[in-house]
């Protein structure tokens, strides 16, 4: 169930970048490490706020 949902979810990715910024390679890098970067900072403020309010409790 996992491995079908990761390959539904990376053609779906696929698509959308390949429709997104045409055949590009260049193009397509950069989103995708745009799409990293905005992962990483949402998690990691994430992780820092909740690690903030956990702090209060101890």
């Amino acid at each position: 169930m996992e491995t079908t949902f990761k390959n539904h979810m990376t053609r779906f990715l696929a698509k959308e970048a390949e429709s997104l910024t045409g055949n590009d390679p260049v193009k397509k890098i950069l989103v995708l490490a745009a799409v990293g970067l905005a992962s990483f900072i949402t998690c990691f403020a994430a992780g820092y706020y909740i690690g903030k309010y956990m702090a209060i409790f101890y």
